[in-house]
């Protein structure tokens, strides 16, 4: 899903394109070329014939010329340069794409890595906050039965908030990590079950 939505390999592929027609350009220049060319011209006005007779000294108000040139480049060191340097310049394209690939695959694996172990943390601290709060009940009925004391209660209740904000704070962490799984995969929305599941 990253490398279908990340728009890095998106330019990588216009990249490649006009590299691809760089380099069809550039090959192009080592051909050799043939030109072919057609001309027609009258002659217009009241001039006087200059040339008086038949065959090729007839004067005629109209004439056309039909024509081929053939140009064989020998100097092509110009085009193979052109021709070396696109292909490298695409090879280089492919490999700094292939490390993108593999920077995102990367940072895939770090952003999973990270939203498994925040969730693990959110419940081991949402049953230490259980406890406490066990703990805390019992407390309580022990000192309403007047079998501990308040120092004891406070204790307790001091505990249970305490477990309590570690909760907030590992949620936190955890909603950080789905921003952040999201952000690497490129969505503008959480996935179905990321974010909804503590």
């Amino acid at each position: 899903n990253a490398l279908a939505r990340r728009p890095e390999l998106d330019r990588f592929q216009l990249e490649k394109e006009r590299r691809s027609v760089e380099l069809q350009l550039a090959a192009n220049q080592e051909l050799p070329t043939l030109s072919v060319f057609t001309a027609v011209a009258q002659d217009v006005g009241f001039s006087s014939k200059t040339f008086t007779g038949t065959g090729p000294f007839a004067t005629d108000r109209t004439t056309a010329e039909v024509g081929a040139t053939f140009e064989v480049p020998l100097p092509r060191r110009d085009a193979r340069g052109l021709v070396r340097t696109a292909q490298a310049q695409l090879a280089q394209l492919l490999g700094l794409e292939r490390f993108a690939r593999d920077e995102i695959a990367s940072q895939v694996q770090d952003a999973v890595s990270e939203l498994v172990q925040t969730y693990a943390r959110v419940t081991q601290a949402r049953e230490e906050q259980r406890r406490a709060n066990e703990v805390l009940q019992i407390e309580t009925v022990l000192f309403n039965e007047r079998q501990t004391s308040l120092f004891e209660l406070n204790l307790q209740e001091i505990a249970a908030a305490e477990a309590q904000v570690r909760v907030v704070s590992v949620l936190g962490l955890y909603f950080g990590a789905v921003a952040n799984y999201l952000a690497v995969l490129g969505a503008d929305a959480p996935a179905p079950g990321v974010g909804g599941c503590v």
